[in-house]
């Protein structure tokens, strides 16, 4: 529903929606497999929200299964229309600066709450700010209000480009 609202009310938005389309059928084929590399920003408030590394690799897990159609509740409506794009995400093991990382960030913040789409991603507002959106996948995992998460439309801005899930609704659950 946004999308479409989106789509009707902005030109800006609607310009950049039809130029990377137009951008996609252009572009040439890659062979082999695509690697995505994946950093999980964690914002707690209260420990229950901190949650384990184990269920992140659990969301890790679902994600490529949903990808390479490994998954076992493929839903038959898709079925026609569904492919293996040859894609694999991985934690990332380098940071930004080129130190070694697990992939994974932790911030205790005193927000409660996230309501506003784009305060998790930015440490003023007590959320923590991405990691280069051209070379990771960031992902904010943290309290929010009445969604179980969202992302952001292609062509988004870097500096807010990314996946933001409630704690709540990772991976297979507490593990």
């Amino acid at each position: 529903e946004i999308y479409q609202e989106m789509m009707r009310n902005d030109p800006v938005f609607r310009m950049k929606q039809e130029q990377s389309k137009n951008q996609r059928s252009s572009r040439s084929t890659v062979q082999g497999t695509i690697t995505i590399p994946v950093v999980f920003h964690v914002l707690y408030n209260i420990e229950e929200e901190n949650i384990s590394d184990e269920q992140l690799y659990s969301q890790l897990d679902v994600l490529n299964e949903d990808f390479q159609l490994l998954n076992t509740n493929i839903d038959t409506f898709w079925s026609d229309v569904i492919g293996n794009p040859d894609m694999e995400f991985c934690l990332a093991t380098r940071d930004p600066y080129g130190n070694s990382t697990c992939g994974i960030t932790r911030t205790y913040t005193d927000s409660t709450v996230f309501r506003i789409q784009t305060s998790p991603k930015r440490d003023y507002t007590g959320g923590k700010q991405n990691w280069d959106a051209t070379k990771y996948m960031n992902v904010w995992i943290c309290d929010i209000a009445n969604v179980r998460g969202y992302a952001t439309f292609p062509d988004a801005l870097d500096a807010v480009d990314g996946i933001v899930i409630d704690y709540l609704n990772v991976g297979r659950g507490p593990q």
